[in-house]
């Protein structure tokens, strides 16, 4: 399968709550303007290198959480439909976060995701590591999906990349929240150590790329206007949420 293919996919997925939010192709930054994390990141760690032994640690580490209730949420950290990514948020936000009550949050993100994702793809092109799972012939805990990620690349990992984009922007709307904000991005990361299908510097890498792609999202107009603008939205919901609370 293309890498094209693979973030076609993502894409899909992060879309597909928000159809009536559609993304145009002259929203998106030019790719030449994007982040080239395969030009700053170093190379992953091969099976013959002492880092190695913590990716093997932290494998290890994700299979014993397995049959866990964290091991559960792992499962449902995989679906990245932006429904149910924004659910996992909307308790850190402290408001419910859905493209009906909050579309032009849901538009950011979709769209800002998506641009993060060709970052990531060119470092995964260029690296192509071998995801846990297809290393070591092992199942994950996500049996459905192992067939269509067997031959994609593992570094750096396209969910964690995602995670951590919404997670520095969320930050960024709601400031006083960004603790819970980003403890529940970095849970999200960590959970794609725990089904088998990245190496814990595959997800810390992610964080790294969505970190310089934010950097960068910051230094065009358009998103800085986007950004304003789903922030005031996220307010808003937030003071009415609190106005309209019940008085203890």
């Amino acid at each position: 399968m293309k890498m094209s293919s693979l973030y076609c996919h993502l894409g899909s997925a992060l879309m597909l709550a928000a159809a009536s939010l559609p993304v145009c192709a002259e929203d998106i930054l030019s790719k030449n303007q994007m982040t080239q994390a395969a030009q700053f990141l170093p190379a992953p760690p091969d099976t013959s290198d002492l880092r190695f032994q913590s990716d093997l640690a932290q494998y290890h580490w994700g299979k014993s959480m397995r049959q866990t209730p964290r091991g559960e949420r792992a499962i449902k950290d995989a679906n990245f439909d932006i429904r149910f990514v924004f659910k996992g948020f909307s308790g850190a936000v402290g408001t419910e976060l859905t493209p009906e009550t909050t579309p032009k949050l849901c538009r950011l993100m979709t769209k800002y995701c998506k641009i993060a994702s060709y970052a990531a793809r060119r470092a995964k092109n260029e690296y192509g590591r071998k995801r846990p799972y297809v290393l070591f012939d092992e199942p994950t805990s996500v049996r459905k999906e192992e067939a269509y990620y067997y031959p994609t690349g593992s570094y750096p990992s396209g969910h964690a990349t995602a995670g951590w984009v919404i997670g520095l922007l969320l930050s960024e709307i709601c400031p006083e929240r960004q603790d819970t904000i980003m403890s529940y991005a970095w849970q999200f990361g960590q959970s794609r150590v725990i089904v088998g299908y990245h190496f814990q510097s595959d997800v810390d890498a992610g964080r790294f790329v969505a970190s310089s792609c934010v950097a960068r999202f910051h230094a065009d107009a358009t998103f800085c206007k986007e950004m304003a603008d789903a922030k005031a939205e996220v307010r808003h919901r937030l003071e009415t949420c609190q106005k309209t609370k019940p008085a203890q």
